[in-house]
């Protein structure tokens, strides 16, 4: 499939299918496809592309992960739930069926997967903090202030009416 849609060499399609590798495609910075690695044999597969694709994840760092697939839904799930069981820094992973453009030249059976380091913005993290016992309601104080601004300015409003 690669090679008939241009994005593989003939060379290297003969190449992977008689020493049984499939390759590991990925953009380069300037957005060209090239090879980056192989994964050997199709049996087992799916966890040595997880153990690829872990240590290639920094430690410490939250992802989110998109996983897109070719008619290859099984393995999609596989490889999530094994991304998310050797890397535990991860805030959202996702499984979506690749479109057709992708289809047509991955083939059947292909995954494709989006890596993405990722921490909250800092208004997220505290807004969605948990509250103190102290604190009570932590969204309380924000919107007694924001209801006191829209008061305050109805208020200039009218006196200038």
């Amino acid at each position: 499939w690669g090679v008939k849609g241009g994005r593989v060499k003939p060379w290297m399609h003969w190449l992977a299918k008689k020493l049984r590798l499939n390759p590991v495609l990925a953009n380069t910075e300037d957005g060209q496809l090239t090879a980056r690695g192989v994964i050997r044999g199709r049996v087992g597969a799916v966890p040595r592309f997880a153990r690829y694709l872990a240590r290639r994840m920094e430690r410490g760092a939250t992802y989110r992960i998109l996983i897109s697939h070719t008619d290859a839904e099984a393995d999609a799930k596989r490889l999530r739930d094994l991304l998310l069981t050797s890397h535990p820094e991860v805030d959202a992973c996702w499984i979506e069926e690749a479109s057709p453009a992708v289809g047509v030249h991955a083939g059947p059976g292909a995954l494709i997967v989006g890596l993405q380091p990722w921490s909250a913005p800092a208004r997220y993290e505290s807004e969605n903090s948990a509250p103190s016992r102290d604190e009570g309601d932590h969204h309380g104080p924000a919107r007694k202030e924001i209801d006191g601004s829209a008061s305050r300015a109805s208020r200039t409003d009218e006196s200038d009416a």
